[in-house]
């Protein structure tokens, strides 16, 4: 399990949405470094440094999308529309920087908003509650878009889906969840 950010040092200082925003962005790419670090360690292979950062990017959108649904049920509607276009930013030039040394230089932040668009009018439809996580839809849809990103062998592995399914989305969803408690902003 990564080392994620669990608190702030001053727990009484009022945040900005940036903030909030650069810490839960850090812990989201490292919990998809480490989501992707289990897939290869159960055998699921990728072949590039590109493939390895679509599975992270797949998993940031993922992750993304849980700080949205929670901030939905948590954050007034300002706090909210402050918060995830600051996090969708930062996770965009994290990104951006990774791609860069991995593909060399592209619009990698603006394809990696486009793709988040695009992922979370999908996830939208798929249930999640704060007390469950995420529903075996919204679980799918992650495996799916994780198996589609593998080398063409893994993906005639069809138990790829059944693992991200069944073990990586929930734990990935249960870590985040706690670092979501403490630094989410209270409004």
């Amino acid at each position: 399990m990564p080392r994620l950010s669990q608190h702030w040092n001053q727990r009484e200082t009022p945040r900005t949405a940036g903030q909030t925003a650069s810490a839960l962005s850090v812990n989201i790419w490292r919990l998809a470094g480490e989501g992707l670090l289990k897939l290869e360690n159960e055998g699921f292979d990728t072949e590039t440094w590109s493939q390895r950062l679509d599975v992270i990017g797949h998993f940031s959108i993922f992750g993304a999308h849980l700080v949205d649904r929670t901030a939905q049920k948590h954050l007034n509607a300002a706090a909210r529309e402050a918060l995830l276009p600051s996090l969708i930013q930062h996770l965009a030039a994290l990104m951006q920087d990774n791609r860069e040394q991995a593909d060399g230089p592209g619009e990698h932040a603006a394809q990696f908003v486009a793709q988040f668009n695009a992922e979370s009018e999908r996830y939208a439809s798929c249930e999640w509650s704060e007390e469950t996580g995420p529903g075996f839809t919204l679980c799918r849809e992650l495996g799916e878009t994780i198996a589609a990103c593998m080398s063409e062998e893994e993906r005639n592995r069809s138990w790829i889906e059944t693992y991200v399914i069944d073990r990586e989305a929930p734990n990935f969803a249960r870590a985040l969840q706690r670092s979501l408690r403490t630094l989410m902003p209270k409004a």
